[in-house]
C-alpha cells in the first residue's frame, strides 16, 4: 500500500530528508514520484540506525525544479513490534555465590507498555535444594527500552556433587511485543565441593569467580591461607532508654573485627567503635528515638563469624525511686565455701567500683553480661569477717555487697549451727524446742514515701518444700530440676521489727520471671499472681494485717514451676498506714527452675529423652528468630525466611568449669517419614542413632556458667519439614546433658505465594505430597507400564486463609526430550494449558479453607502412552487473586 506525501516547495532544487523512527526494514522498500499521468521510480538513499535503543529510518532525495508539483508515495510504515529476549543462552554461578542476575532486553520498538513472565525450573538441579524458584512480571514503561533483570537465589550444600542446570524461561508476552531468541536459557550451578569443577593450575574454579564471596573449605587451595571459614554466629538482645548509652566489649574473634552493618542512625548513635586487638573490639552506642535496629560485626579472619546486636530502644520513662530493684546485697557464706551470684536491674555494662578485701573473700569468674545491667560472679570465703564491693552501673547508681564470711558449721560451737543432737534452727522463725531464731541474714530494707531507703531490724526468712522436704531456710541460688519444680511450696517468715508490731499493714508480693533473653513481673493479690507495671502505687494487697506480730508466715506460691524454666526473683514486704514499705531488698528470695535432661551411661537403664539420671537443673532456652524480627519456638517460616537457631544454656553449677563437649542432633520429618541426623566441627550427616558415634561440634575446657551455641542449619532448612533440634553437653564422666524437655522445633513450609500482579507473597501453607503404585510411595517417584498411579497432597493451609473461599489448582509439566507440554485440571478433566495465569481454571471450586485440607486428590489412573518426566503443581487461589501453591516441594515423577 502507498502513502501519498504532497509537499509544497518553493526553491528550484530541493533535498529532501524523511525520518521513520521506531521503523525498520524500509530501505527495500520501493519509492516512486508522481509525475503528471504516471508514477515513476524514484531514487533514494536509506539508511537505518539506532538511537537509545530505537531504530531510525533515514531517506533522502533530490527534487528538481519541473517537479515542484509532483508528488510522491512512500511505503506505509507499519511500526515494528518490541523485540524481547535474553541478554545470554547460557549463566553459570557457583554454588556459594548466593545468586545469579538475570538480563532481559527490549529491543527494536520502544513505544506503548509491554510486560513479560518469567520462571525457573528444574534440570538436573532441584528447587528447594539448590536453588530457590524466581517467578514474576517484568514491565517496561512507553519509552523505556532500558534492560530488565531478575534474581535466582542459590543455595549451597555440602554435598560433593556434579555441576547442576536448570531452566530460565519467558513467557506470555503482552503488549506490542513479540519474544526472540534466546527466550530460554541454562543456568549452570557450579559445585563448590570438588564434584563439578576441575582445577586448573592448582586453584578451583570457585576463586575464579566473581560472585563467590566466601569460598568453601574444599575449594581451598593446596596452600591454604589459614583463614578460618567455619561457621559461627552469635547473638545479643540490647534493650536502652531513649537518652541512655550502652557499651559492649567483643572479645571471641580470631582475627581484625569489622562492622559489616551499622545501626539504624535515627535510632541511634554509634559513639564508639575501636577494635582493640585481635579479635578484640569495643562498642557503645546511645538511644535517640523509639524503635529496633541491628548491629553486625564480622571477623576477618574468620569470615562466617558473625556477631548480632539487636538493639531496642524504649521510651525513657523514669523509674519509681521506689522500684524494687536491689539497691543492697548482703550475703553469708562459710569459710571454704563458693558461691555463684547474679546482680541485675543496672543500667548498662555493670564495672567493680569497689573490690572485696582477699583476705576475708575472693572474687571469681566476674562476667558482666554485655550492656545488660546484669552480672554474674562467684565469691569464696576465705576467713571469718565482713567486707564489701561495690558494683556501678553506667549511670553511676551503686549496688553495695556486704560479704559475711562465719566459721564452717562442722567448727562451730556458738550455737548458730546445729548442735549435737541435730536441732538447728527452724525455718520458720522458730527453734526446733519453739525459741525465736535468730536472723540468719539481716536481708531487710525500708523504703519511705519520699522513695528513701533506710535500715530496718525486720528479717525475712525464705523456705521451699519439695514434696514435703523442707530445705534449709534463705535457699538462694538454688538451681531446682524440672521433677523438683513440679510440688513447689514457697513460703516466707517474717521477722518484724520491735516498732512496727501491733501497727495495721498490707503485705505485698512481687515475683521477677527472667530467662536468659527476657523478664516479666508479677504481684499477687489475695488470691492470684498477675502482670505488673512497675510501678508501685499499683501494688495490690496479697493479705491485709490488722495488728503485726513479731513472727508472721506469709505463702508465696504453692504449686508447679516446671512449665517455666528461668531464673526467679521474690520480693516480700509489708506496708504500714503512713506508706512506709518493709522488704526484703537487700537479698531478696532467689532460685532457679532447669529443663534439662540427662544420660549417665554409668547407669544400666533405658535411655529415653524426658530422663534425668543426674538430677541436672541446667536451663535451655530455645531462640529462634527470622530477619522479620519474628522470634520463638515451635514457630512456623515460610519457605524464603531467612532463619537463625540459637540456643541459650544456663549450665547446672555443679558441671560449671569442666571439660565438655557440646553435641547437636537434629529429626527432620518430612512428607515421606523421618530421618536422624547429627553434627560434627564439618557439618551435618545422616545419624545411625548410637549415642557412642555422636561427635563433638565444639569443646570446651571449661565449660562457662552461661553459653549461647548457634546451631548452623544450612543445607538442613533445604528440606522443607518440621525440625526437632536437641542440643546438650557431655561431661568427661561420660554424662550427656541436653535439652529433651523443650528442644528447638521449627517447621519450614514449602508453599509458595503469588498475587494478582505475579509478585512474590509469602505463606506458611504446607503441602504434604506424594506418589503411590503398587504399595510404594516416594516422591520424586519412578513408575513403567501402565499400571494405575496415584498422586494426592495434604494442605496445612496458612492461619491468615484459613475460613477463605478458594478455588483449587492442578498443573503438571510433561517435558519429553526438548519439548515441554503443560496440561490443567478443570473439574476433573486435564487438557494443555497455554501457561498463561489468566487462562487458569480451577480443578475444584468454592472451597472453604480448614486448617488441615486432608488427602487432596491429585490424579489417579493409567498414564497410558504419555511417557515424560512430570513436574505437578498443586495450590488454591484466593478471592483476591493470590495464588499458594507447593513451588518449594514439587511433585515429580519418571513415567518411561
Amino acid at each position: 500500500m502507498l502513502a501519498p506525501l504532497d509537499l509544497l516547495l518553493g526553491c528550484p532544487t530541493s533535498d529532501i530528508t524523511i525520518y521513520y523512527y521506531d521503523a525498520v526494514n524500509l530501505c527495500d522498500k520501493p519509492y516512486h514520484q508522481w509525475l503528471p499521468g504516471t508514477w515513476q521510480d524514484l531514487t533514494v538513499t536509506c539508511v537505518t540506525t539506532t538511537e537509545q535503543q530505537c531504530p531510525v529510518t533515514e531517506v533522502r532525495f533530490k527534487l528538481p525544479t519541473n517537479h515542484l508539483t509532483s508528488g510522491w508515495a512512500l511505503p506505509t510504515v507499519t511500526t515494528a513490534a518490541a523485540q524481547i529476549r535474553l541478554a545470554t543462552d547460557n549463566y553459570t554461578v557457583d554454588e556459594s555465590g548466593g545468586s545469579v542476575t538475570v538480563t532481559v532486553q527490549r529491543l527494536g520498538n520502544c513505544q506503548g507498555e509491554v510486560s513479560v513472565d518469567y520462571l525457573t525450573q528444574d534440570s538436573t538441579a532441584t528447587l528447594g535444594l539448590d536453588y530457590q524458584l524466581a517467578t514474576g512480571h517484568l514491565t517496561w514503561a512507553d519509552g523505556d527500552c532500558s534492560d530488565k533483570y531478575f534474581t535466582v537465589p542459590i543455595k549451597e550444600d555440602t554435598l560433593v556433587e556434579a555441576n547442576e542446570t536448570l531452566l530460565l524461561s519467558l513467557f506470555n508476552v503482552i503488549g506490542h511485543a513479540t519474544l526472540v531468541t534466546p527466550d530460554k536459557a541454562t543456568l549452570t550451578i557450579r559445585d563448590n565441593e570438588g564434584g563439578g569443577n576441575s582445577h586448573v593450575n592448582g586453584t578451583t574454579p570457585c576463586y575464579a569467580t566473581p560472585t563467590c564471596q566466601v569460598c568453601c573449605t574444599a575449594c581451598q587451595p593446596s596452600t591454604s591461607t589459614g583463614v578460618d571459614t567455619s561457621e559461627s554466629a552469635k547473638t545479643l538482645i540490647l534493650t536502652i532508654r531513649v537518652g541512655q548509652s550502652a557499651a559492649v566489649d567483643l572479645s571471641e574473634g580470631k582475627g581484625k573485627l569489622v562492622l559489616r552493618e551499622i545501626p539504624d542512625e535515627i535510632i541511634v548513635s554509634l559513639d564508639t567503635w575501636q577494635p582493640t586487638e585481635t579479635g578484640a573490639g569495643k562498642i557503645a552506642v546511645t538511644a535517640k528515638q523509639v524503635g529496633e535496629t541491628r548491629l553486625v560485626i564480622g571477623d576477618s579472619e574468620a569470615p562466617l563469624h558473625t556477631t548480632t546486636i539487636y538493639i531496642t530502644v524504649i521510651p525513657d520513662e523514669n523509674i519509681s525511686s521506689g522500684d524494687f530493684g536491689i539497691r543492697a546485697l548482703e550475703t553469708t557464706l562459710k569459710v571454704g565455701e563458693s558461691l555463684k551470684l547474679t546482680v541485675s536491674g543496672g543500667i548498662g555494662q555493670l564495672t567493680i567500683n569497689q573490690m572485696p578485701d582477699n583476705t576475708i573473700a575472693l572474687l571469681h569468674d566476674w562476667a558482666p553480661l554485655a550492656a545488660t545491667g546484669t552480672v554474674q560472679f562467684t565469691l569464696e570465703g576465705v576467713k571469718v569477717g565482713t567486707t564489701q564491693m561495690v558494683i556501678l552501673d553506667e549511670r553511676g547508681q551503686k549496688v553495695t555487697v556486704t560479704i559475711k564470711v562465719i566459721p564452717d558449721p562442722a567448727d562451730d560451737s556458738d550455737g548458730t549451727g546445729s548442735d549435737n543432737n541435730g536441732n538447728g534452727n527452724g525455718t520458720d522463725g522458730t527453734t526446733a524446742n519453739g525459741t525465736t531464731a535468730k536472723c540468719p541474714v539481716q536481708n531487710a530494707l525500708g523504703l519511705d514515701v519520699q522513695g528513701l531507703t533506710f535500715d530496718t531490724a525486720s528479717c525475712f526468712i525464705g523456705r521451699v518444700t519439695l514434696d514435703e522436704r523442707a530445705l534449709a531456710s534463705q535457699p538462694n541460688h538454688v538451681m531446682f530440676t524440672h521433677t523438683e519444680a513440679q510440688t513447689l511450696q514457697v513460703s516466707a517468715t517474717v521477722l518484724v521489727d520491735s516498732k512496727d508490731v501491733g501497727k495495721v499493714a498490707e503485705i505485698l508480693l512481687v515475683g521477677v520471671y527472667s530467662t536468659l533473653t527476657d523478664e516479666w513481673r508479677y504481684t499477687r493479690d489475695e488470691h492470684t499472681w498477675n502482670f505488673w507495671d512497675s510501678r508501685l502505687s499499683s501494688l495490690p494487697v496479697a493479705q491485709p494485717v490488722d495488728k503485726l506480730p513479731e513472727t508472721l508466715t506469709v505463702p508465696i506460691f504453692t504449686g508447679d514451676l516446671s512449665g517455666a524454666p528461668g531464673e526467679f526473683t521474690v520480693f516480700i514486704g509489708y506496708r504500714l498506714t503512713d506508706g512506709t514499705i518493709i522488704f526484703n531488698g537487700k537479698d531478696p528470695l532467689h532460685f532457679y527452675v532447669g529443663n534439662a535432661s540427662s544420660f549417665d551411661f554409668r547407669q544400666d537403664s533405658q535411655k529415653a529423652r524426658d530422663n534425668n539420671d543426674i538430677h541436672a537443673a541446667t536451663f535451655f532456652e530455645p531462640f529462634i528468630y527470622s530477619h522479620d524480627r519474628e522470634v520463638g519456638n515451635n514457630l512456623t517460616f515460610a519457605y524464603s525466611d531467612t532463619i537463625s537457631v540459637s540456643t541459650l544454656i544456663r549450665v547446672d553449677s555443679r558441671h560449671v568449669g569442666r571439660t565438655a563437649d557440646i553435641l547437636m542432633v537434629a529429626v527432620h520429618k518430612g512428607s515421606l517419614g523421618q530421618l536422624e541426623y547429627t553434627r560434627d566441627e564439618h557439618g551435618w550427616q545422616v545419624w545411625d542413632k548410637r549415642l557412642v558415634s555422636l561427635n563433638p561440634v565444639q569443646h570446651y575446657h571449661q565449660l562457662p556458667a552461661t553459653l549461647e551455641i548457634p546451631v548452623v542449619m544450612n543445607e538442613l532448612l533445604a528440606k522443607s519439614g518440621e525440625f526437632i533440634i536437641y542440643v546438650g553437653y557431655r561431661l568427661d564422666d561420660n554424662i550427656i546433658v541436653f535439652n529433651g524437655l523443650d528442644p528447638l522445633h521449627l517447621t519450614v513450609a514449602n508453599g509458595l505465594g503469588l498475587d494478582s500482579l505475579g509478585l512474590p507473597v509469602k505463606t506458611t501453607t504446607r503441602f504434604i505430597s506424594w506418589i503411590a503404585q503398587n504399595q510404594q510411595v516416594g516422591n520424586p517417584f519412578e513408575i513403567t507400564g501402565t499400571e494405575s498411579v496415584t498422586l494426592a497432597t495434604i494442605m496445612l493451609v496458612d492461619p491468615q486463609h484459613v475460613g477463605q473461599t478458594a478455588d483449587i489448582l492442578m498443573v503438571a509439566v510433561r517435558r519429553l526430550s526438548d519439548e515441554q507440554t503443560s496440561y490443567q485440571r478443570e473439574g476433573v478433566i486435564w487438557g494443555q494449558w497455554d501457561e498463561r495465569l489468566v487462562s487458569l481454571h480451577s480443578a475444584v471450586s468454592g472451597v472453604v479453607l480448614e486448617p488441615v485440607m486432608d488427602n487432596l486428590e491429585i490424579f489417579n489412573g493409567s498414564l497410558y502412552d504419555y511417557v515424560g518426566d512430570y513436574t505437578v503443581y498443586v495450590g488454591y487461589r484466593l478471592a483476591d487473586g493470590t495464588i499458594i501453591y507447593n513451588g518449594g516441594e514439587v511433585l515429580k515423577l519418571h513415567y518411561y
